[in-house]
């Protein structure tokens, strides 16, 4: 293995700069990361997961694009359980067998998962074409725990109720009309307020958001998604 072993953070923090990457072309199933294990255009969580998990130097088990072999890598190399861990690569099972995976970002209180996941889509499907973040409660089979470096800040839980500042980071302080903020989160959110959805949070933006808030009845009124209005856009 060529790249020196990340921590679960730094891993982490290049699997969120995969997020809103997507098919080229559109429901081609072609992408960069199938690309880089020489394999044709093809279903791609795992790829996504696994080209993660490579370039940060912990992809310890054999690669496959297969999901229920690369759990079965997992199992023989004694490293699979139930229990959700941040960096935990996640396996779920929507028709049958497993057929998903993705990685863990972190565990809420109330037991769900955020994940970051390749080829899905907003409502959580598994051919999606887009690499984005989820909230998960069910369909999980189990976890894979590839063996990060040592040495990483301890991951801090989100108290119950709390969006950790992490999730709206990029959607915050947007009352400032020279102040543009952009990613795919901003676009999911203008799309619920029926914005232009160009990934650009600026001004026009911005006003959608109070207009939302005002009908709503989501205070402050501030045109602002901070833990308040996202808990109320879901």
């Amino acid at each position: 293995m060529n790249s020196p072993k990340h921590t679960v953070g730094q891993t982490l923090d290049f699997f969120r700069a995969q997020l809103g990457t997507t098919e080229h072309p559109s429901e081609s199933n072609c992408q960069q990361y199938s690309h880089f294990w020489h394999a044709p255009c093809q279903p791609w969580c795992a790829d996504c997961t696994c080209y993660v998990l490579q370039h940060c130097g912990v992809l310890d088990v054999q690669y496959s694009a297969y999901t229920p072999r690369l759990a079965s890598n997992f199992k023989k190399a004694g490293r699979w359980g139930n229990e959700p861990r941040p960096g935990a690569v996640v396996f779920f099972d929507f028709i049958g067998r497993i057929s998903h995976v993705g990685m863990v970002e972190a565990v809420r209180s109330d037991g769900s998962v955020v994940t970051l996941e390749g080829n899905t889509d907003a409502p959580g499907g598994r051919d999606g074409g887009r690499v984005m973040r989820h909230v998960r409660r069910s369909h999980i089979v189990g976890y894979g725990y590839p063996q990060y470096a040592a040495g990483q800040h301890p991951v801090r839980q989100p108290k119950r109720g709390e969006i950790p500042a992490w999730y709206y980071r990029v959607l915050k302080d947007v009352g400032n009309p020279r102040h543009y903020l952009q990613g795919p989160d901003v676009r999911h959110v203008q799309k619920a307020v029926g914005a232009l959805p160009d990934g650009e949070y600026g001004p026009k933006t911005a006003s959608r958001v109070r207009a939302w808030q005002v009908a709503h009845r989501v205070t402050p009124f501030d045109g602002q998604v901070g833990p308040i209005t996202a808990r109320a856009m879901g």
